[in-house]
């Protein structure tokens, strides 16, 4: 398969293949997880919310701002609708974000709004706003493209992060409540409607050659700007008794 769906195609399936950050297997925090210490995964677990959790509508908006230049209507209205969902059309205008750290900080007494990112975090935020706010429309798209697909596999090994401090600190994996709902409808619903969305409506304009070599080049930034950031997060966190 050629042309755009294909370039998607081989992403979709280079994702996993050829980055370790969303791959269970090879993500060096995740699969040190029952060998680090409560602090070394709380750590963790505070700066991906310093990371993504915190930025991630700032990322979208940069990225839209993008599209809405180029006149690429139907991207725009898909990251708008994406941002408001961050912010809180689903969940009663609670944002994303906050409903993260209240169900964190209730469950095992971590402050998450608290947390202060280190050097690496605050590379990768860095590195992601040259990214986004690039002026050319298939490259940024391919970024956001990025940051949608990895939702779930991210998603689920920060689950992963805090069922074990869960199990550690209460004797139980993440009980019912908020967090829980948070995870199971990120994972289920929202992240896979987000991809499912801007794969369609970024289709409509990447048609070229060139169109389908940016975006696959911004998709690809992405995918290492997050392996150096895990890579750097495990490194931390081994600092920390």
């Amino acid at each position: 398969m050629s042309g755009y769906a294909g370039t998607v195609e081989r992403l979709d399936k280079s994702m996993m293949d050829d980055y370790i950050s969303m791959d269970k297997n090879r993500n060096p925090v995740f699969l040190n997880r029952t060998a680090s210490s409560n602090n070394q995964l709380a750590y963790a677990v505070g700066q991906y919310a310093a990371a993504l959790p915190r930025n991630i509508v700032s990322f979208l908006y940069s990225a839209r701002d993008t599209a809405r230049r180029s006149g690429w209507q139907y991207v725009d209205t898909e990251l708008t609708r994406n941002m408001g969902e961050e912010l809180g059309t689903e969940t009663r205008g609670l944002t994303h974000y906050m409903i993260l750290a209240k169900g964190i900080e209730e469950g095992i007494g971590l402050d998450v709004l608290g947390v202060q990112p280190s050097g690496n975090t605050l590379h990768f935020v860095h590195e992601m706003e040259d990214i986004t706010t690039n002026d050319d429309a298939p490259y940024v798209a391919g970024g956001a493209f990025a940051l949608e697909s990895t939702a779930v596999s991210e998603l689920e090994i920060v689950s992963g992060l805090l069922n074990e401090l869960f199990m550690r600190l209460k004797g139980s994996q993440i009980p019912e409540g908020i967090l829980r709902d948070f995870m199971h409808m990120h994972i289920h619903d929202w992240e896979p409607g987000h991809v499912a969305g801007l794969k369609g409506s970024c289709g409509k304009y990447i048609q070229l050659p060139a169109q389908c070599e940016n975006f696959e080049a911004g998709f690809r930034d992405v995918m290492r700007t997050m392996d150096k950031w895990w890579i750097g997060l495990y490194e931390e966190s081994r600092a920390i008794s």
